[in-house]
């Protein structure tokens, strides 16, 4: 077993890592950073879904389901199962993304990250996975398997750095053995859609949004 900075509290079998589904949505985190962070924050910490609820009643034109897609309607809690912070959680942080709009690396991400990481990238795991929403113990993860953002002022110049590195990226994934058999071509198109994905987000003057 291996401790991961990204999964942040959560300790993960190399099985269960190869399986999971990188998601990646281009996110307004700006917006989020001054209305929503503190509050998800205060209410992990005090166990407390009111404020959140509160917020998602009071944003019902932005709030989206995560889970389906499209604006919630007044039975948007009929579709909730835990329905703790976490999953209040979940519905208010779509006010600044669009759930059905995935753009992730699906299962390639560890792939990518192992040879971002050997040719010498130092923020090959914020590039992927973002950095971790938290205070003290509290720490938002509606899926429990990791969740992170990378700022909007961070965005250009890392599309700029992983642009450079394309060639050499290109170059050992030619020879590289994935834990999990993903074939090279697989890998050389999950970089192509992790620039993809990063232009998208500068295009819209936005940070991003990761998880599993």
């Amino acid at each position: 077993m291996r401790q991961s900075q990204y999964n942040a509290m959560f300790l993960l079998t190399e099985e269960l890592i190869m399986s999971m589904e990188h998601r990646a949505f281009v996110f307004d985190n700006e917006r989020f950073d001054s209305e929503l962070r503190n509050l998800l924050l205060n209410a992990g910490l005090s166990n407390n879904i009111d404020k959140i609820k509160n917020f998602i009643e009071q944003n019902k034109e932005e709030i989206k389901n995560p889970y389906y897609g499209g604006i919630i309607d007044e039975n948007w809690e009929d579709t909730m199962s835990a329905k703790d912070v976490q999953e209040y959680a979940d519905f208010a942080m779509t006010a600044y993304y669009e759930p059905d709009e995935d753009m992730g690396l699906a299962y390639a991400w560890d792939a990518v990250i192992s040879i971002l990481k050997s040719i010498k990238y130092k923020k090959a795991e914020y590039a992927l996975l973002g950095k971790p929403i938290k205070k003290k113990d509290f720490c938002v993860d509606p899926g429990c398997c990791g969740l992170g953002i990378v700022k909007a002022s961070d965005v250009e110049k890392i599309f700029e750095q992983l642009s450079e590195l394309e060639d050499e990226f290109n170059e050992v994934a030619e020879e590289f053995e994935s834990d999990d058999d993903i074939e090279c071509d697989d890998i050389i198109s999950a970089f192509e859609d992790l620039l993809s994905l990063y232009e998208s987000a500068m295009d819209e003057g936005c940070g991003l949004l990761l998880t599993f």
